[in-house]
């Protein structure tokens, strides 16, 4: 698979600007009976291997200092995590290496799979590649816990985003290269339970979050043997917190992204799935301050919606001006969803 080079990200920022959402419209025109024995050929999509097990992260990588990795999967919606990578792409920094989006080859051509590949085709700077099958028979669980998986990423700074469930904010106050988050190996949203000096009081949700490889491998080579049981981010988390590895403050890491707390009067990088815990005052704030954040929440925050669900002139305007909103579903559950 042949890697487009950063520095063609940043040959003109209209262009980027006017492919952004292109992954929307690709979304569109899809044909509806798309279904999921459907082939390609290597001329169909160039940035795909011709051969389906093509070690992606397999060998020893060419590093490149920093960049953006995600692993999607046929339970995807198509839709949202095309925008989700448009949003990516708009936001990476220039001197960042892309965005590699890995896939299992045995999944490549189910519907989710298939259709976000083709909208990947149209956005600058993005690469599908197969895992391993060395590697590609793990659940995300197991894969995000994988030496090999970590050992053989290209990049040395990581922004892992789950698919789907994560956005980037257009206005955040920092760029993902900012100085106050630089110095730290996992920065990631605050965990609204944990208590100040516990382990996880530090470091964050690994949903959205930047990582160092090396810290990660380091880990591994020292020893690190994950539990069958435990979410990713927290084992991640505790086992770096016993080592020299730098897990970032409550007071940097919100700063970074938004999960159950909205306590600053700035956007924040990102937002992971804005939760129902999340206070009203709180959860419109942030909706006002990253509507972007409503690819996330199903009513886009209008639970009244009945027969209509009107344009959003934040949300749908800008980057998002492809996309329209629709009423859907019944009663308390009502409200206004967004797509392409």
């Amino acid at each position: 698979m042949r890697r487009r080079r950063a520095g063609e990200r940043s040959r003109c920022s209209c262009v980027r600007t006017s492919l952004v959402f292109i992954a929307g419209i690709v979304i569109g025109w899809l044909p509806a009976h798309w279904h999921l024995n459907a082939h390609w050929s290597a001329q169909e999509l160039p940035h795909w291997s011709t051969d389906a097990t093509a070690p992606a992260v397999a060998s020893t990588p060419t590093q490149v200092n920093a960049g953006a990795v995600t692993v999607i999967g046929p339970r995807n919606n198509a839709a949202v995590v095309a925008a989700q990578l448009a949003l990516v792409a708009s936001k990476l920094p220039s001197t960042w290496g892309g965005v590699d989006v890995y896939y299992r080859p045995q999944e490549k051509h189910t519907t989710a799979v298939g259709r976000i590949v083709h909208a990947i085709d149209g956005l600058r700077g993005v690469d599908a590649a197969p895992l391993s099958s060395s590697i590609a028979g793990l659940s995300q669980r197991a894969l995000l816990l994988s030496a090999d998986f970590w050992r053989n990423i290209r990049f040395d700074r990581v922004l892992w985003f789950e698919p789907g469930t994560t956005v980037l904010c257009a206005s955040a106050a920092l760029p993902l290269d900012a100085p106050a988050f630089a110095p730290y190996d996992w920065v990631g949203a605050p965990w609204k339970w944990a208590k100040p000096g516990t382990p996880h009081s530090k470091g964050g949700n690994g949903a959205l979050s930047l990582r160092n490889r090396a810290a990660l491998v380091a880990l591994f080579d020292g020893g690190f043997v994950p539990p069958t049981k435990g979410n990713e981010d927290m084992l991640f988390v505790r086992a770096l917190g016993g080592t020299n590895a730098r897990l970032a403050p409550k007071d940097v890491s919100r700063r970074f992204a938004v999960e159950e707390t909205y306590d600053i009067g700035e956007t924040p990088v990102g937002v992971y799935h804005l939760m129902r815990t999340m206070p009203h005052a709180n959860r419109t704030r942030l909706l006002d301050a990253c509507p972007e954040a409503k690819l996330l929440f199903k009513a886009l925050h209008d639970p009244r919606c009945k027969v209509a669900c009107p344009r959003d002139p934040d949300l749908l305007s800008g980057p998002l001006r492809d996309w329209t909103a629709r009423c859907t579903g019944a009663g308390e559950d009502a409200g206004c969803e967004l797509v392409s």
